[in-house]
């Protein structure tokens, strides 16, 4: 299965969540569990847009347990995703976001605490996919058992202007 919170699969989505007065995000996907890619989102559309939302404590058995992205033209703005898990299987990537295919933006998110059995305990990139980092991004304090604990990059950066904070290394191939 695909997408234990939410399965997009149209193009030009928008999964937008609303602030509180108090400048706090009060829309989460939370503990949801997939047999599959995407245990919180599953986004398989082009020109999706997910912005301010909290992608929680969600388990996919494979990867991309927080968000799986399937498509081109994908932005991921302003969410934090944190918790999330994928199974325990060689080959499971991207415990917060796992990234296959070209022109996904990460733009101001907090990724952390999030686990993946192989690479990318916070994002796997794979290598056909092109990846912008924009924005205070922070992508820290998630584990891998294989490599790159925060950010697992097999592919090319469309843009380099960016205010990355890594807690470790940032590998850029297995």
């Amino acid at each position: 299965g695909y997408g234990g919170g939410i399965y997009v699969n149209g193009n030009n989505t928008k999964i937008i969540g609303d602030i509180s007065a108090a400048n706090e995000l009060i829309c989460s996907i939370q503990n949801n569990t997939c047999d599959g890619d995407g245990g919180g989102i599953y986004v398989n559309g082009d020109s999706v847009i997910i912005k301010n939302i909290k992608i929680l404590d969600n388990v996919a058995t494979v990867d991309g347990a927080g968000i799986f992205v399937d498509n081109e033209g994908c932005t991921i703005k302003d969410c934090v995703i944190t918790g999330n898990k994928t199974g325990s299987d060689s080959g499971c990537e991207g415990g917060g976001v796992f990234i296959d295919n070209d022109g996904c933006t990460l733009d101001g998110c907090d990724i952390r605490q999030n686990q993946a059995r192989d690479f990318g305990g916070g994002v796997y990139v794979i290598s056909t996919a092109n990846v912008t980092l924009s924005g205070n991004l922070v992508i820290k304090e998630n584990e891998a058992a294989g490599t790159a604990d925060n950010l697992h990059l097999n592919s090319v950066l469309t843009s380099s202007v960016f205010d990355v904070a890594f807690l470790s290394g940032f590998p850029t191939s297995e």
